[in-house]
């Protein structure tokens, strides 16, 4: 299942289009020599499907089926990753890098594409060029080596590639696509849109990029089930075509579905079926076998990432990512839910408007349980949502996610009960 949800992909296209908005406006930074530089009802029909599944409906036997004989995949062409710009760290404007479209163009672009410069332009001696060559972006130091560094490092070329840091007379930025500015844009819903926390996404970028090069397992920190969040960062980051594979030994062993990835009792098994994608364990519910597991990831060149999920800081130099509490967020809660149902409706090739504003209230309400909201019972409470609303009845959207229709009815139930004990208390005060 591809992610990406429509708001991510025209956000990508945006940025891009402001890049060459912000190439024009920082004359002071970076010269072109070259053209190159670039309504339907709400929710309201659950009630009667509730009434409709109480005690006395009807419950086939076919219809409690294990949860693993149901595969529910949907795949989308990923987005490109072509470097289209540079982005500055800490800041959200993209720096346009337009690939010539023809042969006669790009001997123009492999002479000189952008110039930069340490402080003013007017000073030739320290000249940093970006060339266009053998169908990629170079950064090229024709000076001192201190000039230019990638990751942190000296050099005098840098080959650009997605989340590529590079810093230039004194200044880092970040090498953007079309996935990576995806990636960034749910980072962000994890972490915040406030200005303030652009460059905390972007240290969670950096850790996600540890992670993905195999420098460091990638620690998820927050409250919640964090499984499904850091599903959602291997669909940005490495695609739908590569295995993502739970080691849960208090679960039992099932193949993906619409709803869940797919889990193993043994560590060693997970290993072997995450071949080149990710495996993902809960810090409290390790696998007997996790030491066989981390020998395997101290071999260089490790084709597989580890993704550890834990609720409380673990080291504060890790390659980590801790997600703010909801309760920090209560005025990002509505675009929340209205991304997460974004992502619902694509994953179930729902219309852009089967939801409406009045289900986001359907959706909150139902998110949180046991007192707690969390951005994964976001996830699951507009899944079930969209799928409740497509279909029309528990039978087939239960079908739809890949689980028994009474443990659909049973979701519904516990928090419509929930919901009620809240209402009479707040009654009584």
């Amino acid at each position: 299942m591809q992610s990406y949800s429509r708001r991510t992909v025209m956000e990508s296209r945006k940025d891009s289009q402001d890049g060459a908005e912000g190439a024009a406006m920082t004359v002071s930074l970076i010269k072109s020599s070259t053209p190159t530089l670039a309504g339907s009802d709400s929710l309201s029909l659950v009630s009667p499907l509730i009434e409709d599944a109480a005690p006395g409906a009807h419950r086939d036997g076919h219809e409690v089926y294990a949860e693993q004989d149901s595969l529910i995949a949907f795949e989308s062409e990923p987005l490109s990753d072509k470097v289209i710009g540079l982005r500055e760290w800490g800041a959200g404007r993209v720096f346009s890098l337009r690939s010539p479209r023809h042969s006669r163009e790009a001997a123009a672009a492999d002479a000189v594409a952008l110039q930069l410069a340490r402080g003013d332009l007017a000073n030739a001696t320290d000249r940093i060029e970006i060339v266009y060559e053998s169908q990629s972006w170079r950064v090229k130091d024709w000076s001192r080596l201190s000039n230019l560094k990638q990751d942190g490092r000296p050099t005098r070329e840098v080959s650009l590639m997605p989340g590529t840091e590079v810093t230039i007379a004194g200044r880092t930025f970040i090498a953007e696509s079309p996935r990576s500015i995806a990636l960034r844009n749910f980072c962000s819903r994890l972490l915040g849109w406030n200005d303030d926390r652009i460059a905390v996404v972007d240290h969670a970028l950096r850790a996600i990029r540890l992670a993905s090069a195999g420098r460091a397992p990638l620690m998820l920190t927050g409250s919640g089930d964090l499984v499904p969040t850091a599903h959602a960062i291997h669909r940005y980051s490495l695609g739908d075509r590569v295995p993502f594979v739970v080691a849960d030994p208090r679960r039992r062993n099932t193949s993906a579905t619409v709803r869940s990835p797919a889990n193993c009792t043994s560590g060693v098994d997970a290993l072997r079926k995450a071949h080149g994608g990710t495996l993902c364990v809960r810090a409290r519910r390790l696998p007997r076998d996790f030491g066989e597991i981390l020998a395997a990831f101290r071999e260089p060149e490790y084709p597989t990432q580890l993704m550890i999920c834990y609720q409380r800081t673990l080291l504060p130099n890790a390659a980590q990512i801790d997600i703010p509490s909801l309760d920090s967020r209560r005025s990002d809660l509505p675009r929340l839910v209205s991304e997460y149902i974004e992502d619902a409706a694509h994953a179930l090739h729902a219309p852009d408007d089967c939801l409406d504003a009045q289900d986001i209230s359907w959706i909150l309400d139902h998110a949180a349980f046991g007192g707690e909201l969390t951005l994964s019972g976001i996830e699951k409470a507009a899944l079930r949502a969209v799928a409740l609303k497509i279909t029309g009845d528990l039978t087939g959207a239960a079908k739809l996610l890949g689980m028994a229709r009474v443990s659909l009815e049973r979701w519904i139930k516990r928090r419509n009960e929930v919901s009620l004990n809240s209402a009479r208390e707040t009654d009584r005060e």
